[in-house]
């Protein structure tokens, strides 16, 4: 994985070696609580498709602390 910023993206992600491999994916980090706007999921849509990648949308959620079986 590399920076994506040429390609308004996070990240780029190759199928192997960034030396040997062109970037198939061209990856948007989301934030799991905000929702998505059409207008920015076209835009990253067309300038992905432009760069001839594919748009790969990642998010995370962040989980609530686990209690240690220790702590009874």
């Amino acid at each position: 994985m590399t920076s994506g910023a040429k390609f308004g993206a996070d990240y780029l992600a190759y199928p192997g070696d960034p030396t040997l491999y062109h970037a198939q994916f061209a990856v948007r980090v989301l934030d799991w609580e905000s929702p998505m706007h059409p207008y920015g999921f076209a835009a990253g849509t067309r300038t992905a498709h432009a760069a001839r990648k594919h748009l790969l949308l990642a998010t995370a959620q962040q989980s609530a602390p686990q209690p240690s079986a220790s702590s009874t």
